[in-house]
C-alpha cells in the first residue's frame, strides 16, 4: 500500500483506484521494478502538487537521501530479489520489501506461509485422522495463494480450498486472515466488506487463543522460518503478531475507502498489540497525516524511522506524509541528530587510528597492510558525511562502527598477541641461554665460562624471574609491552656481551696444556731447589764421613727419573686440582 494514495476528488471510484493499484503491483517481481515504479509515482506526485508542497517534498528528500536515486542506491545492497528461497527469508528482508510496496510485503509474507508446505502441517495442527481433509485443503489453499501473486488466475483455487477449510473449522484465524487478503488483493474477488469481516473474525479468534500448538503456528508465520517446526519455542508474541497483522489489514481497507478515523483506530490496535510491526505504525502515521493530524503523525513516525532507516525513504515517497511541514521538521531533526552522532563517531575513529599508530606502533606490525585497508572505511565515511543527509550519515556510521569494531576486536587484539609472542620468544631465548641442557658445542663451552663466572648467570636469572612474575600477556597498554621488550633486549645485549667475552676467554684454553706443563716445570724446579738445599746440607754432613761423592752419584738417576715422570704427567691430565686451577685462571674475568 506504500504508494497508494486516496484521492477523494478523483473521477475514479474507490474500487477502481484500488484495482488499478493491484494491476500495477501484479507486474512487479523484483526490487528494481519497485524502484522504477516508486520514482515514477514520485515524479507524478510532484507534478500534481502545489509549489509549496513541492518545496517541502524536495526539502524532505534532501534531508533524507539527497536524491531518490541516491537513496535507493544506499539501500539497494540490502534489498534482495523476492524470488529467493523461503529458508533465506528473515525479518530484515521482509521489512525492506515492505518499505517500498505493501503488495510486495504481502508476497514476502506468503513465502512464510509457503514454508508450511515444506514442513509437516500435521505437527502444527495436531489433528486427528478425521481432519486430514481440512489439512489438505489448507495446504492446497496456501499453495494456490502463493501462486496467485505470480498469476492471479490461482486466486479462484485458493479461495475454493480456504472456503472448504473454514467450513470444517470456522474459528481458524489463519485461514480467515487469508480469505480477508484474497478479498482485498484479488482484483476479481475485491470486496471491502468481506475483507473486513474476515479480518475482524481473525482478530476475534486469535486474541483469545492461547493453545500451545496455535502459538507455535503463529511463531512460524511471524518469526524465524528456518527452524524446524518441532523446535519452535511457543511464545505469545508470535500470536500477537498475527493478530496485529489482521488489525493492520483492516486499517488498510479503511484507508483505501477514505475512512481515516476507522483506519487510525485499527492501526493503533495493531501497533499496540504488536509494536514490532512497524508497518502498522507507519499506516497509523499515514492515516493521521491524511486526517491533517500532522503533529500526531510526526510523533508516531520518528521512532519508526529510528528503528528502521528504510522507512525514511518510504516517508519521502508517501504523498500523505512528505508534503507536510511537521513531517519535514522531524526529518530535519533526524538528520541533525545523526550528524552529531556521526561527527562524534568520526572523532573516535580518528583517535583510534592515531592511537594504533602512535601507541601500538601498528606500522611496525605484519598487520599494517590490513590496517591500511581498514582505514578506507574512514575515508569513505568522510565522503558520506559531505553528502549531508540522514541516510548518508547512517551509512557513514556503519562504516565507522565497522572500523572501530574490527580495529578493537581483531587487529589490536592480534597486535597484542603479536607483541606477546615476541616477548615470549625473547624469554625463551634467555631461558635457553641459562639452561645447562643446551646441546650445541658452543653452548657447552659457554657453560664452562659461566660455571667459572657464576655471578653473571645469577644476575641474568634474577632479572628474568622478575619479568616472568610480573608479565601479563593480556596487558592493554603498549607501554607495558614496550617496557618488557626493552628489559629483555637489554638482557639479550648483556648475554651477547657475555657470549662474546666467553668466546674470547675460551680461546685461552688452547694454552691450557702449555700452562699445565709450565706449572709442573715450576713445581719441579721448586722441588729440585728444595732437594738441592737438602742434598747440599746432606753432602756437607757426608763430607765428614767420606761418602759425599758416592752418594751424589747414586742420587742423580733417581732425581732424573722423578723429573721425567712429573713432566710427562703434565701432558696426561692426571693432576685434577692443577687442571681446575689452570682452567679457572684462564676463564675468570
Amino acid at each position: 500500500m506504500a504508494n497508494f494514495y486516496f484521492k477523494g476528488l478523483s473521477e475514479r471510484g474507490i474500487y477502481e483506484q484500488w484495482q488499478r493499484h493491484i494491476d500495477q503491483a501484479n507486474i512487479i517481481n523484483n526490487i528494481r521494478d519497485i524502484t522504477k515504479k516508486q520514482t515514477s509515482e514520485y515524479t507524478k506526485a510532484i507534478k500534481e502538487s502545489t509549489a509549496e508542497q513541492v518545496g517541502i517534498m524536495n526539502a524532505s528528500t534532501n534531508a533524507i537521501c539527497g536524491t531518490l536515486s541516491e537513496g535507493f542506491g544506499m539501500i539497494d545492497h540490502h534489498l534482495k530479489d523476492i524470488t529467493r528461497g523461503v529458508h533465506e527469508i528473515n525479518k530484515s528482508i521482509e521489512s525492506l520489501t515492505s518499505l517500498l510496496d505493501w503488495h510486495l510485503q504481502t508476497i514476502t509474507l506468503e513465502l512464510k506461509y509457503n514454508n508450511l508446505l515444506s514442513q509437516n502441517i500435521a505437527l502444527l495442527l495436531r489433528e486427528p485422522d478425521s481432519e486430514k481433509v481440512r489439512r489438505k485443503n489448507i495446504e492446497r489453499g496456501l499453495k494456490f495463494y502463493n501462486d496467485a501473486f505470480k498469476n492471479s488466475f490461482f486466486f479462484d483455487d485458493a479461495l475454493l480450498f480456504f472456503t472448504k477449510a473454514i467450513e470444517e473449522n470456522h474459528t481458524d484465524y489463519i485461514v480467515l486472515h487469508k480469505l480477508g487478503c484474497i478479498y482485498l488483493y484479488s482484483k476479481t474477488h475485491l470486496n471491502f466488506d468481506e475483507s473486513i469481516r474476515h479480518f475482524s473474525l481473525a482478530t476475534t479468534y486469535s486474541e483469545v487463543d492461547t493453545n500451545t500448538d496455535s502459538v507455535r503456528l503463529a511463531n512460524i508465520l511471524a518469526g524465524d522460518v528456518t527452524k524446524p517446526l518441532n523446535r519452535q519455542i511457543p511464545t505469545i508474541d508470535g500470536l500477537k503478531y498475527i493478530t496485529g497483522e489482521s488489525y493492520m489489514q483492516i486499517s488498510i481497507v479503511y484507508y483505501i475507502q477514505g475512512k481515516f478515523q476507522d483506519s487510525i483506530k485499527n492501526a493503533e490496535k495493531a501497533f499496540s498489540i504488536a509494536p514490532e510491526l512497524l508497518e502498522a505504525g507507519f499506516i497509523l502515521s499515514k492515516s493521521l497525516a491524511a486526517s491533517n493530524l500532522n503533529i500526531e503523525a510526526a510523533k508516531i513516525l520518528k521512532p519508526i524511522i529510528q528503528k528502521d532507516k528504510n522507512y525514511s525513504i518510504k516517508t519521502v515517497l508517501d504523498r500523505d506524509l512528505s508534503p507536510k511541514p511537521e513531517i519535514l521538521n522531524i526529518l530535519e531533526e533526524l538528520r541533525g541528530e545523526e550528524r552529531v552522532k556521526t561527527a562524534n563517531l568520526l572523532v573516535k575513529s580518528n583517535q583510534l587510528r592515531k592511537h594504533s599508530i602512535q601507541e601500538w606502533k601498528i606500522q611496525e606490525s605484519t598487520l599494517f597492510n590490513e590496517f591500511q585497508g581498514l582505514i578506507t572505511n574512514i575515508e569513505m565515511a568522510e565522503k558520506d558525511i559531505k553528502n549531508d543527509n540522514y541516510l548518508s550519515y547512517l551509512q557513514a556510521q556503519e562504516r565507522l562502527n565497522l572500523f572501530i569494531s574490527l580495529l578493537q576486536n581483531s587487529i589490536l587484539n592480534r597486535r597484542k598477541n603479536e607483541l606477546a609472542s615476541q616477548i615470549e620468544s625473547k624469554i625463551e631465548n634467555v631461558q635457553y641461554f641459562l639452561s645447562y641442557d643446551r646441546k650445541d658445542n658452543n653452548s657447552i663451552k659457554i657453560n664452562e665460562y659461566l660455571e667459572v663466572n657464576t655471578l653473571k648467570r645469577k644476575l641474568i636469572k634474577n632479572q628474568l624471574n622478575e619479568i616472568i612474575i610480573s608479565y601479563k600477556p593480556s596487558s592493554s597498554n603498549f607501554e607495558t609491552f614496550k617496557n618488557y621488550r626493552k628489559r629483555l633486549n637489554t638482557m639479550q645485549y648483556e648475554i651477547d656481551i657475555i657470549q662474546e667475552r666467553g668466546e674470547t676467554k675460551l680461546k685461552n684454553l688452547q694454552f691450557l696444556k702449555f700452562l699445565k706443563v709450565l706449572f709442573r716445570i715450576i713445581i719441579v724446579i721448586i722441588f729440585f731447589l728444595l732437594g738441592y738445599f737438602f742434598i747440599s746440607g746432606y753432602f756437607d754432613w757426608m763430607s765428614y764421613n767420606g761418602w759425599r761423592y758416592f752418594t751424589l752419584l747414586l742420587s742423580i738417576p733417581f732425581i732424573f727419573a722423578f723429573f721425567v715422570g712429573f713432566i710427562s704427567s703434565a701432558t696426561e691430565d692426571k693432576w685434577d686440582f692443577l687442571d681446575r686451577f689452570t682452567k679457572n685462571l684462564l676463564l675468570r674475568d
